[in-house]
C-alpha cells in the first residue's frame, strides 16, 4: 500500500484498487497491469496480468504526489528476473523498465524478494535478494543488491552489492566478474528507505565473522539460525547537496 497526492493505492492478492483521499474507489479491483499483460520484457519472461500482494516478493511506493512505482519478480521456470512498473494516478500502467542487469545468456537470474522506495522527486531505490550465490535458489547463498533509478524509469548506473564494510573479515568466495568477492553466508529479507539525501537498507546477515565457529555449528546442530540486522546508508546520486556515502551497523 502507498499513498499519492489525492489518495492511496492498495495491491492484494492478484488485483490492486486505487482510491481518493475520501476512500472512494478511483478504479474497480482490477489486475496489477493488464495493460501490459503479455509482453515480453526479456527472452523467456512474459509479464502477467498481476505479479500478486504478497510483500516480500512486491512493493509499492510513491513521491506523495504524481508519482507511484512497483517492484516485483517476473518468473519463467525456476528462474526470476525484476521489474519496476511505473503508474498513473488512474491505475494505468505510464511505463516499465527491468531493474536488475543479470544478463540471462550468460547467468542464471534468482530475483526473489524486492523492496523499493522513492524521494519527492520521483528517483526510485530498488532492493532485492540475489540466490545465484551457491547455484540454486534452495541451498545457494542470498546476497542483496540495489539499484536507483529516475522518474522516467533510467538507471544511475548498474546493480551494487549491499555488503561491506564488516566488524571483521569474513571469509570470501570470488565469483569474478562484475560480482567479485562475496562473504560467505546470507544476506536476506531487505527493506529500504529514501530521501532526497541517503538510502538506508537493513537487512538480517548471517554473516557474523565475530562469532566463533563452535557456536554456529552447535546452532545449525538445533536448527537454528543465527542472524542480525544490519543497517547500511547510501548516498542518493539524485541529491542536489554533497553527502558522503557511508556504512553503519
Amino acid at each position: 500500500m502507498t499513498a499519492f497526492g489525492g489518495g492511496f493505492v492498495i495491491d492484494y492478492g492478484n488485483y490492486i484498487r486505487w482510491y481518493n483521499n475520501d476512500g472512494s474507489p478511483i478504479t474497480p479491483a482490477q489486475p496489477d497491469h493488464a495493460d501490459i499483460a503479455g509482453q515480453e520484457i526479456d527472452p523467456g519472461f512474459v509479464i502477467p496480468e498481476s505479479t500478486g500482494g504478497r510483500g516480500d516478493n512486491i512493493s509499492l511506493a510513491s513521491n506523495g504526489k504524481d508519482v507511484v512505482v512497483k517492484s516485483a519478480m517476473i518468473s519463467s521456470g525456476p528462474d526470476s528476473i525484476g521489474i519496476l512498473i511505473y503508474y498513473n494516478l488512474d491505475g494505468s500502467v505510464s511505463h516499465y523498465v527491468r531493474f536488475d542487469d543479470v544478463v540471462i545468456e550468460d547467468e542464471v537470474a534468482m530475483i526473489d524478494r524486492t523492496f523499493c522506495d522513492m524521494d519527492e522527486n520521483g528517483n526510485v531505490f530498488v532492493i532485492w535478494e540475489d540466490k545465484r550465490f551457491g547455484g540454486d535458489s534452495i541451498d545457494g547463498h542470498s546476497q542483496v543488491f540495489g539499484r536507483f533509478f529516475n522518474k522516467d524509469g533510467d538507471p544511475f548506473g548498474p546493480s551494487f552489492p549491499i555488503y561491506e564494510n564488516w566488524r571483521s573479515d569474513p571469509e570470501f568466495i570470488d565469483y569474478g566478474g562484475a560480482i567479485g568477492e562475496v562473504a560467505v553466508g546470507d544476506q536476506q529479507q531487505p527493506r529500504c528507505a529514501l530521501n532526497n539525501q541517503v538510502a538506508a537498507v537493513v537487512s538480517a546477515s548471517t554473516i557474523m565473522p565475530g562469532l566463533s565457529d563452535t557456536i554456529k555449528q552447535i546452532s545449525s546442530a538445533f536448527g537454528l539460525v543465527l542472524d542480525e540486522p544490519v543497517v547500511r546508508i547510501f548516498k542518493n546520486p539524485y541529491a542536489e547537496d554533497e553527502v558522503g556515502a557511508w556504512s553503519v551497523y
